[in-house]
């Protein structure tokens, strides 16, 4: 009995400490300004400039193990107002170089999506940035932790770099992120600290298990073919004893076992594999049926027995079958050529069903495909979301300059910072430009005396010095001249 019960409290300590969301580091990644984003795309209207960070967190693998994840987070450079938190689900990446913590593209995704006055958050995933193994594809689990640690880490990161996130919480993302915000949205439904304000998923695939299978395996060409390796593979490391009787081999007809060989070990990437399905089901003017790819008894299986080990992984994907309670609009274009907008359909239909009134599906643009989609998509979303967003002025107590002492000024290196008698105070120190670009930020438990900060590497110009203590914040507007 007394074995027992160590065992179960080991247990308890190891599964705390496995599960424990926590921030590990931060770097800044890149500053864009209203007039930089502005520059990059004509057609938005940026309100902030932006800071974006690399941000590196604790979470967990697929099998529950501890694993460090990463992503990126963009924050509004405006410290007076507290902003809502947005997270974004990244579409699906052909490889490891391709995660929005690695990828410029996804960071000007984070800064745009900022720059309206939210705090952004786009994880990488796990399997995914620095999170090693393979990517578990659409696994709603994974995609939801992923996302939930990355927003306890953001928490934890806006008391060190000073900046402030108020109690909204709004979800979107495109093509797999679309299901990641479908996954994310029930999680924080679920979770007791956590309001969902609104969710947009678009053009996800929300209904696998139904809607997937007849727009992929049916009689009907389908140039996407790599997604059906990539779905195999993440019901093997998803549900690997449900699995565990069939194997790609069992699956895939050679040669196209082997392409999804090759992607599981990352010797080729996604669009490498699904460029080897498509030329192998074309030769001699062969039909681009997925379903080619499949072995007959496999095949026969999918289609006929519901109790079929990949048939009931494919159910455990599906991310529609719950009841939202906050506002959700399920954004689609009908002619999308990789997801098939019925998903939206059904899960709109199936929700209502459970008794939702809070979802709608809206098509945005009847002609457009996966791609030409896009456009059309984030433009709804930013009016969704606008109905319900609430920028809020911080409350501060402004601590006349004369209390504290910056000195010299102008600065040729080194600017010195007296608190006067505010020993024993944590002190938040934030550097920033004329444009408002964060070039330092420290927190430091203040003993006395001076604190001393090394500006030899800062170029010459106008600077602002934060300075937040328990009594309140003081600006300081300084000259650096080398």
């Amino acid at each position: 009995m007394k074995k027992s019960i160590l065992l179960l409290i080991f247990g308890i300590i190891l599964n705390t400490a496995v599960t424990a969301q926590k921030l590990i580091d931060y770097k800044l990644k890149a500053h864009y300004t209203k007039e930089d984003l502005k520059d990059i795309n004509s057609l938005v209207d940026p309100k902030y400039d932006v800071d974006v960070y690399v941000v590196t967190y604790t979470s967990k693998k697929i099998n529950y193990s501890q694993d460090t994840a990463s992503g990126v987070l963009a924050i509004p450079a405006d410290t007076t107002k507290s902003f809502p938190l947005l997270t974004f689900g990244h579409g699906t990446l052909s490889d490891r170089s391709e995660s929005p913590s690695l990828s410029e593209d996804m960071s000007l995704v984070s800064a745009l999506l900022a720059s309206y006055g939210y705090n952004c958050i786009i994880p990488d995933l796990i399997g995914f940035g620095i999170s090693k193994g393979f990517h578990p594809y659409l696994n709603p689990e994974s995609e939801a932790w992923a996302c939930m640690d990355m927003i306890s880490a953001t928490k934890e990161l806006s008391n060190e770099v000073n900046f402030n996130i108020n109690n909204q919480n709004f979800v979107t993302g495109y093509s797999q992120g679309g299901h990641v915000a479908m996954a994310l949205s029930e999680a924080i439904q679920n979770d007791p600290n956590l309001k969902l304000t609104a969710s947009v998923p678009m053009s996800g695939p929300y209904s696998i298990s139904v809607e997937g299978k007849k727009s992929t395996l049916g009689d009907a060409e389908y140039d996407f073919c790599g997604y059906l390796g990539n779905i195999f593979l993440s019901a093997k490391y998803s549900y690997p004893e449900l699995m565990k009787d069939t194997e790609v081999e069992d699956a895939f007809a050679a040669p196209y076992s082997e392409f999804v060989r090759q992607f599981e070990s990352e010797s080729i990437s996604l669009l490498d594999m699904n460029q080897k399905m498509l030329e192998e089901l074309s030769k001699n003017g062969g039909k681009r049926y997925p379903k080619r790819m499949f072995k007959e008894e496999f095949r026969e299986n999918v289609f006929n027995d519901p109790n079929f080990a990949f048939n009931i992984a494919l159910e455990r994907m599906d991310v529609c079958n719950w009841v939202p309670e906050s506002p959700m609009e399920l954004v689609y274009c009908r002619n999308d050529d990789q997801v098939t907008y019925r998903n939206a359909i059904y899960a709109d239909s199936l929700m209502r069903a459970n008794g939702s009134t809070k979802v709608s599906a809206k098509d945005v643009f009847p002609l457009g495909n996966h791609t030409t989609c896009i456009g059309w998509a984030f433009l709804e979303m930013f009016n969704f979301f606008g109905e319900y967003q609430e920028i809020t002025p911080v409350s501060t107590i402004e601590v006349a300059s004369s209390d504290f002492k910056v000195f010299p000024n102008p600065v040729h290196d080194v600017v010195n910072i007296d608190l006067g008698n505010n020993n024993n105070d944590e002190v938040n120190i934030l550097l920033t430009d004329i444009n408002g670009k964060r070039l330092r930020v420290d927190k430091i438990q203040y003993s006395g005396g001076k604190i001393s900060i090394d500006l030899s590497s800062v170029p010459n110009g106008i600077l602002y010095l934060q300075l937040i203590t328990s009594k309140g914040v003081t600006y300081n507007k300084m000259i650096v001249k080398h």
